[in-house]
């Protein structure tokens, strides 16, 4: 691997999806404009839904987390294929697919694919019943981490995670490999990340818990494993009902975690005073904050550091240059930028419906008040069907996103591309929505 190449990988993930600063720009609406996007609706549904008491396929809640869009590290397998895809993007992803068909939730398998050619290299069945549902990756594009539920006709997103190891060695005879890892069952967890090396896993559970009320969340904790061993390395805990930013449903949100600064932090978001049941025009705070994992101490806010925040006002304000309420955010490798989604709407001509604007932003934690736009794409809707739009994967000044229309399930065709100096470049991945989560679950 060149040194280019060990830097992209290591700008991978994160939280999901790593990177470096990208530059400030503030781009054109294309020429086509796109039919379909994701906005951060999709969490907002969750303040929607019943409290955790509920957590079951419900698990449209965990959608932020099926986004997925994370770490890839460690283990490099041997490969006689091109290393990397579109612009240094990773070439190789996971994806979760339902084994069934329509809206019933069924057991989730694996589709282990490649973004340069569109072919697939193999898919996994879950175990006897269980369903995979948490999938993240490290920064050399063979190896992840995943989970699994139990799976008896539904998912519950509190029951206890089964942990397994997956690498990839495109080009040979195994070109995908599942074992067990010795890490114990943990009920209620909340994000996941592997970091670059892929030799960690931080797992924060949290949420409602077992007090199964909305309003009131349980602390959160975050722990720190070693994956070869499953020994518990470290531990963090926070009396604050918002350290994670759950929304008071134990689902997974593998981008509330990301390993930055060559896994000697990790980022996390918070929501202080937001327990899902907000007025509908509440102003709610967003809070990006960086962990230490190599100095001492064991409070999750009090020995971290805010590096982002920002207030908006819940399910009423959209803008061009503040983050979707609730929107995901990507942190790029080193810590410095920070990738959320945006949109704004306006009515259209009378008949035509509304007008969509999709912005990807871009801030410096040096600048963190100073949004430039990465991409920006209009749609005129015609139908009552709203755009739900998210960034997956974070690179050297390259994202990859998607979105889609949304309207009591996936409607209009979705799109999944390399965002990159201001282009979206379509990628031939599919896009399998999950009953339930009403989006894909993909790791790169």
């Amino acid at each position: 691997m060149t040194p280019a190449e060990d830097l992209v990988r290591s700008t991978t993930r994160a939280i999901a999806d790593t990177v470096t600063e990208a530059p400030p720009l503030r781009l054109p609406a294309p020429a086509h404009p796109a039919d379909g996007a994701r906005s951060r609706g999709a969490r907002r549904l969750r303040n929607w839904l019943a409290p955790l008491t509920v957590a079951i396929a419900v698990a449209a809640i965990a959608a932020s987390l099926l986004v997925v869009r994370d770490f890839t590290g460690g283990h490099t397998a041997p490969s006689t294929t091109a290393t990397t895809g579109p612009d240094g993007t990773p070439r190789y992803y996971v994806e979760l697919k339902p084994t069934g068909t329509g809206a019933s939730p069924t057991p989730n398998a694996l589709v282990i694919g490649d973004a340069l050619t569109g072919s697939t290299l193999a898919t996994i069945q879950p175990p006897a019943g269980q369903s995979f549902f948490g999938v993240v990756a490290a920064a050399d594009d063979r190896t992840f981490v995943v989970d699994t539920l139990p799976f008896g006709g539904q998912l519950n997103l509190i029951e206890p995670r089964t942990w397994y190891l997956l690498r990839l060695a495109p080009g040979t005879g195994a070109p995908a490999q599942l074992s067990r890892l010795p890490l114990p069952s943990l009920s209620y967890v909340t994000a996941l990340a592997l970091s670059t090396s892929g030799d960690e896993l931080a797992i924060a559970s949290g949420g409602a818990e077992a007090l199964g009320t909305v309003g009131k969340l349980a602390p959160g904790v975050l722990r720190l494993y070693s994956v070869t061993t499953g020994k518990l390395l470290r531990t963090w805990t926070s009396t604050d009902q918002s350290a994670f930013d759950v929304d008071g449903i134990a689902g997974e949100n593998t981008q509330d975690l990301t390993w930055i600064d060559d896994d000697h932090g990790i980022a996390f978001l918070s929501a202080p005073g937001h327990f899902g049941t907000a007025p509908a025009r509440q102003k709610l705070t967003e809070t990006l904050h960086v962990l230490n994992v190599t100095a001492p101490g064991d409070s999750l806010l009090g020995d971290s550091r805010v590096v982002w925040s920002q207030t908006t006002t819940q399910a009423a304000d959209f803008g061009p240059t503040i983050c979707s309420w609730e929107a995901d955010v990507l942190v790029s490798a080193d810590g410095k930028t920070i990738v959320c989604p945006s949109v704004s709407v306006s009515a259209a001509a009378a008949g035509k419906g509304e007008r969509w604007t999709l912005r990807w932003l871009a801030y410096s934690t040096s600048a963190p008040t100073a949004a430039s736009t990465l991409f920006t794409v209009t749609i005129n809707q015609a139908s009552s069907a709203a755009p739900l739009m998210y960034s997956q994967w974070i690179g050297v000044k390259t994202i990859i996103a998607d979105w889609y229309l949304y309207n009591d399930g996936m409607s209009g065709e979705p799109h999944i591309g390399v965002i990159s100096n201001g282009h979206f470049t379509p990628l031939p991945v599919p896009v399998l929505s999950l009953p339930g989560l009403n989006e894909p679950g993909i790791a790169w």
